[in-house]
């Protein structure tokens, strides 16, 4: 599961990747017949700015903290990226969603903390 939102983390942010990672073509000559661009593997600081840029538009009723719903929203979204036929009304979504948020409330208080949030999708 970690694995799936992290890449679906890494989807976001592989534009800008890959716009920093591109080196212009010198005198308009480009090597091959082509490039194949791989998006890179976000890291714990990639998924960090990424969560604190992106968390504060999902705390709709800006507690500091994301309930349940407000968790849905954005991971439904992510899974999306990677899985356009996600319907977020489907029982193996609302499931998944479930267990998504069990695993990330490590402190148990039903909701999640830009921490909290930051751990569950930072690479092991």
């Amino acid at each position: 599961m970690r694995k799936f939102l992290l890449a679906a983390a890494t989807l976001v942010a592989a534009p800008v990747s890959a716009q920093q990672a591109t080196a212009p073509a010198q005198n308009g000559v480009t090597s091959g017949a082509g490039s194949i661009t791989t998006a890179p593997v976000a890291t714990s600081a990639d998924v960090a700015s990424i969560v604190a840029r992106e968390f504060p538009s999902y705390d709709r009723d800006r507690d500091g903290s994301l309930n349940q719903n407000e968790f849905g929203e954005w991971m439904v979204k992510l899974k999306t990226i990677a899985d356009p036929n996600v319907r977020a009304d489907a029982p193996s979504t609302k499931t998944w969603l479930n267990a998504a948020f069990a695993q990330a409330d490590s402190d148990k208080s039903r909701s999640l903390t830009l921490g909290e949030l930051t751990g569950f999708l930072s690479p092991a």
